[in-house]
């Protein structure tokens, strides 16, 4: 009577240990390569405290954007400070992304043709998984590359594959409309004004089409569900971890690190997501 008991009290616990499938994906632009900003702490100081908060975050992938003058190689040796041994950069210069995971990678496809810094396309984990940099002076440019990307997330979900989609958009979302001031946008028209390569207003408005084009492709922004008004006003946002409809079902939490200290790690807040899944590939 007391073993059966006990085995009564043991199946809950044990349940809960099997649900707790946490998979956590971070995207993160770390400012050319973690260079020297006169107004930022060194490159160094910058990059190991990056490095040691990814390595307390322990998550199983995480999508870089500007890793200026990195290889895929030393991308994979420095990703050991936060347990991963896999890694995909696009190219081999300029303002590069990358990805990491602690699962094997697939490699896909790296393109540049047609975008701005072009992006990265894997599987790992059972995942396919997408990390980009969209331009930042012109709304038409990133109007294309989202067309890009959407084509390609149709195609592998077509086929079965759950997708992940991040990185440093530079495009507001339709979805943060009600946030997007006044002043914002008059910010926005006098550099526009200013500099002739810069077009980043449609028309003297926000641009949407970007975002939307995204999120007509079945992918949902998986931050959106769990942000609150006071999160939403501290930046405008403009990095997003979007996922397809059957991962974005099972996010457990998603935010943005707005918080004071990263404001001294990189121009841009990483964003980060926990999902309740069960890699595979391991």
């Amino acid at each position: 009577m007391k073993l059966r008991f006990f085995i009564l009290l043991l199946i809950p616990v044990l349940l809960g240990a099997c649900s707790t499938n946490n998979f956590r994906v971070i995207s993160y632009n770390v400012w050319v390569g973690y260079s020297t900003n006169p107004t930022m702490p060194s490159g160094q100081t910058r990059k190991e405290a990056i490095y040691e908060w990814l390595n307390q975050q322990q998550p199983d992938i995480v999508g870089f954007q500007e890793l200026n003058g990195y290889s895929e190689e030393k991308l994979r040796q420095e990703a050991a400070a936060w347990g991963h041994q896999y890694a995909a950069t696009n190219k081999s210069g300029g303002y590069i992304v990358g990805v990491t995971s602690r699962y094997p990678i697939e490699m896909i496809e790296k393109r540049v043709e047609g975008m701005h810094h072009g992006l990265v396309h894997v599987r790992t984990a059972g995942i396919d998984v997408i990390v980009t940099h969209f331009s930042p002076f012109q709304w038409a440019v990133r109007n294309k590359e989202a067309a890009i990307v959407s084509e390609k997330v149709r195609q592998v979900t077509a086929e079965g594959h759950p997708v992940i989609v991040m990185g440093d958009l530079n495009a507001r979302s339709p979805q943060d409309g009600p946030w997007i001031t006044q002043d914002y946008i008059r910010r926005k028209k006098e550099t526009d004004d200013r500099y002739d390569h810069v077009q980043n207003l449609e028309d003297g408005a926000v641009s949407y089409t970007c975002l939307q084009t995204l999120l007509d492709c079945g992918l949902k922004d998986v931050y959106v569900p769990w942000r609150k008004d006071e999160d939403v006003k501290k930046h405008s946002r403009i990095d997003y971890i979007l996922a397809s409809d059957d991962l974005a079902h099972k996010v457990r939490i998603a935010g943005s690190k707005a918080q004071e200290q990263f404001s001294h790690y990189s121009d841009h807040y990483p964003v980060i997501a926990d999902f309740s899944i069960r890699p595979t590939g391991e």
